[in-house]
């Protein structure tokens, strides 16, 4: 293979911070959302909206939730990831306990 048609690694591989996939997240910065729980061990993640409705999205990877959490914008990571694109159901859950801060 030409060196020239590789990628060089270190120019596309970048490291995502580490984040705790058991942990309750409470979101501050976010006038949308305020609060996320997520299973990686069942791949769902529980939303919990500013309205304090709960919902549940299925079939969310590792990835997608650690993009959510280390975003600059959570609405807006939250709106071009897992809106629209991820099955989700109303959660009987009233509120997500508070837990770490991100």
């Amino acid at each position: 293979m030409n060196n020239a048609a590789r990628p060089h690694t270190s120019q596309t591989t970048k490291k995502m911070p580490r984040v705790r996939y058991d942990a309750v997240i409470q979101v501050e910065d976010s006038t949308m959302i305020t609060g996320i729980q997520y299973d990686h061990k069942k791949s769902v993640m529980d939303v919990q909206f500013a309205k304090g409705d709960v919902y549940r999205y299925l079939n969310v990877t590792p990835l997608e939730f650690t993009l959510l959490v280390t975003s600059r914008s959570t609405g807006k990571t939250f709106n071009s990831v897992i809106k629209n694109v991820k099955e989700y159901k109303k959660s009987r859950r009233k509120m997500i306990a508070e837990g770490v801060r991100r």
